[in-house]
């Protein structure tokens, strides 16, 4: 148990002797002794076998005598003896004993002498146990999911945007304007850049700077241009960066955004409404949604924060290490998903995997109390929790759930997805659990806790 320390348990048997320590409540020093009967028994087992199917110069396959066997074998025989039994042994160890061994990270001793027990010390990472604290105390901000008509329309708004056509207009440029224009840039008499019937949207702000657009910005079509642009030292464009640029432009057309009306036919383009009013409910309904979505990522990452306050566990090292690895991992293939190539080789993989390290902690931290919350409540996912939730993964996504099932099955993925219920299980225990108090604003006073708790009629 977690702050006994030094404890030893001995297990004295025929077989062997075992002496297990708590060196910490997540590492045992497992010392083993066999007898030396039982060790030699097992070479002249090894070396039995070995001589019915060695092959030896001068005899015929498995006819070598028994000493000439031990004679030419003795080496390898014992290494294998010196490898096999303490992982046989250790087995055993944890089986009987009932250790949560999570990793054995060193062996000590472990030869063979001849005439004399075999002794070795196994170092081996467990479980920490213990109750998870700081039920009764945890808080958690309110969901806030109610959607605005402004809030709504500010979607509308989006739609119409994205479905916008321009129309050349005989008028000067202005701001959201889409200009069709062909255009050299020079530095000095070295020509930069030259481009023939591009386009280039009035928005207010260009990577080109401020002065670019105003000289673009009350213009007609068949206009010709020509003006300078100094940039700064530390200008974003490479190419610029200190100099006076100038541009030769001719302004080829002046095209003005028009937004479709929001009518029931806007409506059915944009999805699979007939009216606008059916249009809106959904968006309402989809902002609500997502509202509650965030407010409750938000509620259990507080859950997360307190959990971790009030149970600063000890956690075995090797998960840690595993940890690290599965962040790193995943690190390089999110990289490599957004088209970034690299060497691994190159990379100074030992200190990018180190920078995880604090992460890693807290991960299985967390796992661990999690756990153990799922073990004190008698949490499950049961076959009805997979199916419902392969149900509505195969409905977002469109396809069927065996489908889904079968994609799952075929990726090894099973276990990840029970692994992910579970914990969504247990969060919807522990908000049960938290009280909901109101967030303090700034320069606000607390107006201290509600009365009502998440889960809990008012």
């Amino acid at each position: 148990m977690p702050g006994k320390r030094n404890r030893s348990v001995k297990m004295n048997e025929a077989r062997y002797q075992v002496e297990v320590e708590e060196v910490s409540p997540v590492l045992r020093k497992v010392s083993v002794q066999v007898p030396k009967e039982e060790v030699e028994k097992r070479l002249e087992d090894s070396f039995r076998k070995l001589q019915k199917r060695a092959k030896v110069p001068g005899f015929r396959p498995g006819k070598a005598p028994l000493s000439v066997i031990k004679t030419r074998f003795r080496k390898s025989v014992i290494e294998d003896l010196e490898e096999d039994l303490p992982a046989e042994k250790m087995r055993e160890v944890i089986r009987e004993k009932g250790l949560k061994a999570v990793a054995i990270t060193k062996v000590e001793d472990g030869k063979y002498r001849e005439g004399e027990d075999f002794r070795f010390c196994a170092h081996v990472e467990v479980l920490p146990e213990f109750e998870v604290k700081g039920l009764d105390s945890l808080e958690v901000p309110p969901v806030e999911a109610d959607v605005t008509d402004e809030e709504v329309e500010a979607v509308i708004q989006r739609l119409r945007e994205s479905q916008a056509v321009y129309k050349p207009v005989d008028r000067e440029s202005r701001q959201g304007d889409l200009l069709e224009i062909s255009f050299r840039s020079y530095d000095g008499e070295k020509l930069l850049h030259e481009a023939e019937n591009t386009s280039y949207e009035l928005l207010g702000k260009s990577a080109l700077g401020e002065e670019f657009e105003k000289e673009l910005t009350g213009r007609k079509a068949g206009e010709e241009l020509s003006f300078q642009v100094s940039y700064p030292d530390d200008h974003e464009i490479a190419d610029v960066k200190g100099k006076t640029i100038r541009y030769e432009i001719s302004i080829k057309s002046v095209k003005e955004k028009v937004l479709p009306e929001v009518d029931d036919e806007f409506a059915k383009s944009v999805g699979p409404f007939e009216s606008v009013d059916e249009m809106k409910e959904r968006i309402r309904e989809d902002l609500k949604k997502e509202k509650e979505r965030l407010g409750r990522q938000k509620q259990e990452g507080k859950v997360v924060e307190q959990l971790l306050q009030a149970n600063p566990i000890e956690v075995p090292s090797s998960l840690v290490e595993e940890e690290m690895n599965r962040l790193l991992y995943d690190t390089y293939r999110r990289l490599w998903d957004q088209g970034m190539r690299f060497d691994i080789s190159q990379l100074d993989t030992a200190k990018i995997r180190e920078k995880y390290r604090e992460d890693a902690e807290k991960n299985v931290r967390l796992s661990l109390v999690l756990n153990r919350l799922a073990q004190e409540e008698g949490i499950e996912v049961t076959d009805d929790d997979i199916k419902s939730e392969m149900e509505r993964m195969g409905k977002e996504a469109g396809v069927s759930e065996e489908d889904v099932r079968r994609y799952y099955e075929e990726e090894n993925r099973m276990e990840s997805l029970k692994n992910r219920l579970l914990e969504r299980k247990v969060f919807d225990v522990l908000l049960k659990k938290a009280k909901v108090v109101a967030e303090k604003e700034e320069g606000k006073e607390s107006e201290g806790p509600s009365e009502r708790e998440t889960g809990k009629d008012e």
